[in-house]
């Protein structure tokens, strides 16, 4: 029998949770969280980013472009912070199948933060520059 959640620094909900989302193995979800994630993980992020800075700044959004920026760059420092605060174990390779082994702690996802924060902002811009319904 190998480890379980006593024997190792984790929540026992966690490795439950995740145990049940690797017990749907497909190929299809594999895909699918692979391509979800990817954007949000570095170097993808700060690409993403300064290009959409980059067109923001093209067609005359200045202050925009800035928001844009500090709203991705801020996500990562809000997250640094959360993760010291929180400090909540990743569950151990021996626990559960991980794809990418990080050192870091796991709560708050990077990449989730990054999201809510970059494109939650992209989002406002959309709903507040675009006057045309469909567009938005």
């Amino acid at each position: 029998k190998g480890p379980d959640a006593d024997d190792l620094a984790v929540f026992a909900l966690d490795l439950r949770l995740a145990r049940a989302v690797q017990n749907l193995a497909s190929p299809y979800l594999d895909l699918a969280m692979s391509a979800v994630s990817y954007p949000g993980n570095s170097p993808q992020s700060f690409v993403l980013v300064g290009l959409i800075v980059l067109g923001l700044f093209a067609v005359g959004h200045r202050r925009e472009a800035i928001s844009a920026l500090l709203a991705g760059a801020g996500s990562a420092g809000l997250n640094t912070v959360a993760k010291a605060i929180v400090q909540r174990p990743r569950p151990a390779i021996e626990l559960v199948h991980v794809t990418v082994p990080l050192g870091d702690f796991s709560l708050p996802s990077g990449h989730v933060v990054f999201y809510t924060a970059f494109f939650g902002f992209i989002l406002y811009l959309a709903w507040t520059m675009l006057r045309q319904r469909a567009l938005r």
